[in-house]
């Protein structure tokens, strides 16, 4: 009998060690499941826009470019747009290449850009005295960027926005 109540015993412990390794795996596949989800909940509240412009059309005279460009995805509120850089390649009225890096003003002054005008801004108007407002997809900005020297041809303007992405802008 002591050959039979081991045997009972340690099938009994074996099947409790299997009930209780069951149970232990469908906790941790809850847990994963959950962690899971999580992590998704994380990642889409970091979704990041990446955000593009379209040059409608441009000028030059003497050392101020004025261009009008349409955000075409993401917004950006006016108040971000002191975070927003801009890095023209140009050639001045000798034909010397020259890069400068313009930074946003409300005021046009030498080496800035900013806003003159705003069309097709209904939704979350901006106002530029107050910096308020959204530039959102399909408003139109017209931009003066002036630059230390005059400008000749202009090749290439890169806008770097806030979130680190830069969009390239050929001049033709």
């Amino acid at each position: 009998m002591t050959a039979i109540s081991s045997i009972v015993a340690i099938a009994i412990t074996i099947i409790i060690i299997i009930i209780a390794m069951y149970y232990s795996i469908s906790i941790m596949n809850k847990y994963i499941e959950l962690v899971d989800k999580s992590i998704e909940i994380t990642l889409n509240m970091y979704e990041v826009c990446i955000p593009d412009v379209k040059l409608l059309n441009y000028s030059i005279t003497n050392n101020v470019i004025t261009f009008n460009i349409t955000l075409v995805r993401c917004e950006i509120p006016i108040n971000k747009f002191k975070y927003i850089d801009m890095i023209i390649t140009y050639q001045d009225i000798n034909n010397i290449s020259r890069i400068e890096w313009v930074k946003y003003s409300q005021n046009c002054t030498i080496g800035t850009w900013c806003i003159v005008d705003i069309y097709q801004d209904y939704l979350n108007p901006i106002n530029i005295t107050t910096q308020t407002g959204i530039w959102d997809p399909g408003e139109i900005i017209k931009i003066n960027l002036t630059t230390f020297e005059s400008i000749y041809n202009v090749i290439e303007l890169r806008i770097v926005f806030p979130s680190g992405y830069y969009t390239d802008v050929i001049f033709t």
